[in-house]
């Protein structure tokens, strides 16, 4: 993610620094974590705070002094929505049109990875068209009821088929320079309430239906979203473990390690008050 949005800054930076010496954070040749440092130190503490939380409906606020834009993201996992305001109400322009592609569930059903590749390919080029920096998906919850709300937009019951279907969309998606950011990544499986009731499983259910025992990668659980992080392997791997049993609102939230990304601008977000 930070190179993804550096290469961002470097675009509107240069434009406010035109001529003068720019700064290490806007220099391509310097390394990341370097110009990540020397970007913070620019930034007060009110621009800090400004920048981790909504400016508006799927937008978040930049910082014009510094070169640095504003972030526009958009659902989801099955194209492009449609532009809203507040509450999330439909603004009915006749300028954002975009494919509705078939449910992910479907997706997943063809056990097809160079489709799913093709299909987050379709959706980065429309999300950038609408200029879009970040898309809110794909959904990597594991199906454990027929009545969830939101199966369709899930990828199945199994971990490792979301895995490779999951990496493989977020590879054709963000070639197209959109991040994606995956979502409702486990015991999401309720509309009703879904964001005040307590999320509660037993260690066996966490450990099989939202992990993939079978060498599948690794977690580390914390608080807050977190990036993906490739472990340099090549086969695609996902595992989620949940470690809820000894919180009372079940609030740990695991960094899943997707490898075979090569590029991890890839960001994991939950609704507020469930995993």
């Amino acid at each position: 993610m930070k190179s993804h949005l550096l290469s961002l800054y470097l675009v509107a930076g240069a434009s406010v620094f035109g001529a003068e010496a720019q700064p290490l954070y806007l220099d391509s040749r310097q390394p990341i974590e370097a110009r990540v440092e020397d970007l913070l130190s620019r930034l007060t503490l009110e621009e800090k705070v400004s920048m981790v939380h909504a400016k508006s409906t799927f937008a978040t606020e930049g910082v014009p002094r510094l070169g640095i834009p504003e972030l526009w993201m958009d659902d989801g996992p099955m194209g492009v929505r449609e532009e809203v305001g507040e509450g999330f109400r439909n603004l009915n322009r006749e300028d954002d049109f975009a494919t509705a592609m078939p449910a992910t569930i479907g997706l997943a059903a063809t056990f097809n990875t160079d489709l799913a590749t093709a299909y987050g390919t379709v959706i980065g080029q429309e999300a950038k068209q609408r200029n879009k920096n970040i898309m809110l998906g794909p959904s990597l919850n594991i199906q454990r009821t027929p009545l969830c709300g939101r199966n369709f937009e899930y990828l199945g019951e199994d971990p490792f088929l979301t895995a490779r279907i999951a990496v493989n969309y977020i590879k054709g998606e963000q070639a197209q320079g959109v991040a994606a950011c995956a979502k409702h990544f486990a015991a999401n499986n309720q509309e009703v309430q879904r964001g005040s009731i307590n999320a509660e499983m037993e260690e066996r259910v966490g450990e099989r239906r939202f992990s993939a025992r079978m060498s599948l990668g690794s977690i580390v659980p914390r608080p807050g979203p977190l990036p993906l992080v490739p472990r340099g392997e090549r086969e695609s791997k996902l595992q989620v473990q949940e470690q809820c049993q000894d919180a009372p609102f079940c609030v740990c939230v695991p960094t899943f390690h997707l490898t075979g990304i090569s590029n991890p601008a890839c960001i994991v977000a939950s609704p507020p008050g469930i995993l």
